[in-house]
């Protein structure tokens, strides 16, 4: 099925940070297979046009989108929505993505919900705290937006799943499968 997201033109969204400047280029995404309409998706960033922009893309794509500025409001509304997938950045002010994550794994009522970190932080050690608290999958910014619509799609296709390594093992044939890939033979 064709994404949502279309123009003739890439659509282009510059945003800056502290000292960054990210030119997100986003080109018509076209995913098979998976549908994610009606899915709901919280998205945890405190840069307001980073917030945006995901928001837009995701919205695009059919999805229903909470928003939230910092660790503190997204545990809150992850309580009270239960979402069926989160992005999260690590950096934010008042609980960080890591602590973020312990918290929601610790909670029976949102310990399967599937989390991808969505990070400008490059230290490898941080990634690996993030996975081993409890993120399922990470994404670097800048990020190429049909990668990310790819990443969210074959998530929410197996949010269902409550095995952690079975959830995992799924989400990466999944994503083979939409990128076109084949499997590994055993």
């Amino acid at each position: 099925m064709p994404s949502a997201f279309r123009s003739n033109y890439p659509y282009e969204l510059l945003y800056k940070e502290a000292r960054h400047c990210y030119a997100f280029v986003c080109r018509a995404a076209v995913i098979r297979g998976i549908n994610v309409s009606n899915e709901t998706v919280l998205v945890v960033e405190d840069d307001a046009n980073m917030q945006d922009f995901l928001k837009e893309v995701l919205a695009s794509e059919g999805l229903i989108v909470h928003t939230a500025s910092d660790g503190k409001e997204a545990l809150k509304k992850t309580l009270t929505l239960v979402p069926n997938l989160v992005l999260l950045d690590l950096r934010m002010p008042n609980l960080d993505g890591v602590t973020y994550c312990k918290a929601v794994r610790l909670d029976k009522h949102t310990q399967n919900i599937p989390i991808i970190v969505v990070t400008s932080l490059s230290m490898q050690s941080k990634l690996e705290e993030s996975i081993a608290a409890g993120a399922d999958d990470f994404v670097a910014k800048p990020f190429d937006v049909n990668d990310l619509l790819l990443r969210v799609r074959s998530m929410l296709k197996v949010q269902h799943i409550a095995d952690t390594q079975e959830r995992m093992q799924r989400y990466i044939l999944s994503l083979r499968q939409a990128r076109g890939e084949t499997s590994p033979k055993a």
